[in-house]
């Protein structure tokens, strides 16, 4: 397990695809773009929804085209759109429990686009930041995560990443700098190694698809791999504190235990949940995919204090 340097957030451009890009669509698919339309909520990539030209009989298709526009995150991770790649065509073949995108057309090293492009099939649902009750929310997305890590771990898949440096800076947002010293004594550089477990390795509301009250699909497969369970369990539960406040995220990580019937570990929850919190931005802390999906409470001045508050729990939990 490796440590990456902290992150580097801008908000991912909206703008159309240029042309040179398109013309590479348009023949990949093997028939016109009648239109483009920004998605929201992400923060590593622009993200465009297409509707192709009718043929036939056959109604105008719709699918996703992501363009990997974070250029300081392509420059330190260049391998990332080949691993999403991989990631969409193995999940043609993988039963993840819901709907999830696969390939159509890649161009991993952008040689044809503008950057690194990926052309994916549309799935059903939108994201639901706003569930009218978040206990039965949380529930569902447990056994959502729950039949995740039940898939068989495909072959060649990469091995779990950390996303915090433990040599990176104190963010400039942190108001207790004791507390984070802290947590980065008790992370270190090395994090416990779990039983291997299949992981979306992204796994929170933004990128869970929901309708009728159903989770429908879950999207953003590009940092699949091998991990423990934990990994996934302390990304989803950061958010939903965020999100919802720690009484939600405790229910979704005891509701995900009695389905997996198996006991929490408390020590390895606790240095996956802190490694989570250390992997925040430096600067800035960016909210921009929560604002565009209905949260603009959520502000760059508000979520810092929650994230302390949670990094609190945390540390009491591991002090118990």
């Amino acid at each position: 397990m490796t440590s990456d340097p902290g992150w580097e957030l801008p908000t991912p451009d909206d703008g159309p695809p240029p042309p040179e890009t398109m013309a590479w669509v348009t023949e990949q698919l093997g028939t016109s773009v009648l239109s483009v339309e920004p998605l929201y909520g992400g923060l590593s990539s622009a993200i465009h929804r297409l509707t192709l030209e009718t043929v036939g009989d056959e109604p105008g298709r719709r699918v996703v085209l992501r363009r990997h526009t974070n250029t300081p995150w392509m420059e330190r991770e260049p391998y990332i759109p080949h691993h999403e790649a991989r990631t969409l065509s193995l999940l043609r073949e993988l039963d993840v429990g819901v709907a999830a995108p696969t390939l159509i057309a890649a161009d991993p090293d952008g040689d044809r686009c503008d950057v690194p492009t990926i052309i994916m099939t549309e799935v059903p649902g939108r994201p639901d930041l706003n569930p009218a009750d978040p206990g039965r929310h949380a529930e569902q997305l447990a056994a959502c995560l729950a039949d995740i890590h039940r898939v068989p771990i495909p072959a060649n898949l990469e091995e779990y990443r950390r996303w915090d440096n433990p040599a990176a800076p104190v963010p400039v947002w942190v108001t207790d700098q004791d507390q984070w010293a802290a947590a980065r004594r008790r992370v270190g550089h090395n994090l416990p190694v779990g039983t291997p477990t299949f992981l979306h390795r992204d796994f929170h509301p933004n990128n869970i698809h929901w309708a009728d009250g159903e989770i429908c699909a879950v999207v953003d497969w590009l940092s699949a791999c091998i991990g423990p369970a934990e990994a996934d369990l302390a990304h989803c539960r950061w958010n939903l504190a965020m999100l919802f406040g720690m009484e939600t995220a405790e229910h979704f990580t005891d509701h995900y235990h009695d389905l997996v019937g198996r006991d929490r570990d408390p020590a390895m929850l606790v240095a996956y949940d802190l490694s989570v919190v250390l992997s925040a931005p430096i600067d800035r802390f960016p909210t921009h995919p929560w604002n565009a999906l209905g949260r603009p409470e959520l502000t760059s001045d508000a979520v810092p204090p929650r994230i302390e508050t949670w990094l609190a729990h945390v540390l009491g939990r591991d002090a118990a």
